[in-house]
């Protein structure tokens, strides 16, 4: 079975600020969803009440404390938020977040035609694989004629890794002084299907994990959910 190690994808360089690129296909790329909820301690063992009974003989103290943790969603367009603190910018109306690769993931910000790359986030939040596994069938038919051979055929790969997600901005100065560090490790699922003549291929990513970090300046977050994307384009073999 051929191992699909990269995707073919336009060079990028990093944007501080909003600069739309000419517009040119992206390929093998789709939009990034993100369903998380992130954890944290409103207040901890803080007292609510103190109460002192008297007998004869003795002098009892009741003290009452309670703790408190609270939870938010965290979607794509938090996710946004974070990235325009981080690199100190403001995406326009329908600006959205895409997601390309195959084993390894980066992270782009277009705007609302899909067309028009704002900003390469892969510096900041990226998926890395730790380890994979395969499984899958590929057709291969090799035709041979007097101007050379031509590939075709198909192939079917089912990849799952052991994969974290980690977002850190530690590096930028920010928006408004604070930064996010965060990690999310787990299973990751990737369905991947290629046509061999056209190097073509659709894909259907999903991590699931948990993980924890500081978010704008808040530590001790704990977090857990799904990143999901479809992805299509052109890979590299």
């Amino acid at each position: 079975m051929k191992k699909i190690t990269m995707l073919a994808v336009i060079p990028l360089l990093m944007l501080v600020t909003i600069h739309a690129w000419a517009a040119a296909p992206l390929e093998a790329s789709g939009t990034a969803t993100f369903t998380l909820t992130a954890y944290s301690q409103k207040y901890l063992d803080m007292t609510v009440s103190i109460k002192t009974h008297y007998t004869s003989t003795t002098t009892n103290v009741t003290t009452v404390t309670k703790s408190k943790a609270t939870n938010a969603p965290i979607d794509s367009a938090v996710i946004l938020g974070f990235l325009e603190n981080s690199f100190k910018t403001n995406f326009p109306s329908g600006a959205e977040l895409i997601m390309s690769g195959v084993g390894s993931y980066s992270f782009l910000v277009v705007d609302s035609t899909g067309t028009n790359v704002l900003l390469d986030a892969s510096t900041v939040l990226s998926i890395a694989a730790n380890v994979s596994v395969d499984s899958g069938r590929e057709t291969l038919i090799q035709k041979t004629s007097h101007t050379g051979t031509k590939d075709s055929g198909n192939n079917t790969e089912r990849i799952i890794e052991y994969a974290t997600l980690s977002y850190d901005d530690n590096a930028l100065s920010t928006k408004d002084g604070t930064h996010t560090n965060f990690q999310l490790s787990g299973i990751l699922v990737d369905m991947l299907s290629e046509n061999i003549g056209t190097y073509r291929a659709t894909q259907s990513v999903t991590l699931r994990g948990a993980g924890t970090g500081t978010i704008q300046g808040k530590s001790n977050i704990i977090l857990k959910g799904t990143v999901t994307a479809t992805l299509a384009g052109v890979l590299v073999g």
